[in-house]
């Protein structure tokens, strides 16, 4: 019993530090320049840490990226029709 106890501790640990691993997130609103929300935008965003991912921006011109990994050289781009592409790189998480 003492070795399925002491056998059991050895398999759990690393799955209870890896759950310890920091992520960030990045979330935002997109706006038009009189600050009106812009629904539909669709957003890239790279990284060194992930593959590209991508979301659209919602009724309220809202969107979110979670559990991200750190790292300091995230990109954005930012697209709709019938408006300027916009991108901001360097972002740090």
């Amino acid at each position: 019993m003492k070795k399925l106890s002491i056998l059991l501790c050895c398999l759990l640990f690393p799955l209870a530090a890896a759950a310890q691993e920091r992520t960030g997130n990045i979330n935002g609103i997109v706006t038009d320049k009189d600050g009106i929300p812009l629904p539909g935008v669709n957003i890239t965003l790279t990284g060194p840490t992930v593959a590209p991912m991508t979301a659209q921006s919602n009724s309220e011109g809202r969107f979110r990226f979670l559990s991200l990994h750190p790292g300091d050289k995230f990109d954005i781009k930012l697209e709709l029709q019938g408006f300027k592409t916009r991108s901001e790189t360097g972002i740090i998480i």
